[in-house]
């Protein structure tokens, strides 16, 4: 069984251990991404929260010039 480890995640912040133990157990498994797929777009959207275990995410712009936004490293949400 996978377990998120929640100490980075900013969504979990204030709650106590019990709390975020509960939220975490009842998350989705998780999704593997292959390099350069899309993991959220206008047309590609699922109600989810995005948690890094490994490797990075990149957020570019939704337009032709796809600008780079932010990236995104283990440990991280969106």
């Amino acid at each position: 069984m996978f377990l998120l480890k929640f100490d980075n995640f900013f969504l979990l912040n204030n709650l106590e251990e019990t709390e975020k133990t509960e939220i975490v157990l009842n998350f989705s498994s998780p999704v593997t991404f292959k390099k350069g797929e899309t993991v959220y777009s206008n047309t590609n959207f699922k109600a989810a929260i995005g948690y890094i275990i490994k490797g990075t995410a990149t957020a570019v712009s939704d337009n032709k010039n796809r600008a780079h936004l932010k990236t995104f490293s283990k440990g991280m949400s969106f």
